[in-house]
């Protein structure tokens, strides 16, 4: 193999080496923006949740002027 053509593979490694470095940052961001949305989402369904039971409970009250 000639000194180019082992030259030009070293250079394709270095690159492919810094986009799956790149790549990997990327993902790593995704799953921390993921676990981040997925809490506020739980937190959300709580209230929610706790909402719905107030409103549910306010039905089951008979009106004031009784």
């Amino acid at each position: 193999m000639s000194t180019e053509r082992l030259t030009e593979m070293e250079i394709k490694i270095a690159e492919l080496e810094q986009t799956v470095s790149e790549l990997n940052e990327v993902v790593t961001t995704q799953w921390a923006q993921i676990d981040k949305q997925s809490l506020e989402n739980k937190i959300l369904m709580q209230k929610i949740q706790r909402i719905e039971e107030g409103l549910k409970s306010m039905d089951d009250a008979p009106p004031p002027h009784y």
